[in-house]
């Protein structure tokens, strides 16, 4: 399993963080990352932006060393 991570700032309220938030997951999608999980930045009680977690299978092995 491989993961990433992708910092979206702003409210996803709004709609242009909802446009940027499609296009960003549709991006990952189509180098075959899926969501895991979004965890809120928060500061003093404000929601200042969004980690994303992706996650990938990955079908290859590692080399044993």
């Amino acid at each position: 399993m491989r993961y990433e991570t992708y910092i979206l700032k702003g409210n996803l309220l709004s709609e242009e963080m909802n446009t940027k938030l499609k296009y960003s997951l549709n991006a990952w999608a189509e180098e075959g990352f899926s969501l895991h999980s979004i965890t809120p930045q928060i500061n003093e009680g404000t929601t200042e932006g969004y980690i994303l977690i992706l996650s990938k299978e990955e079908n290859e092995k590692p080399e044993e060393r």
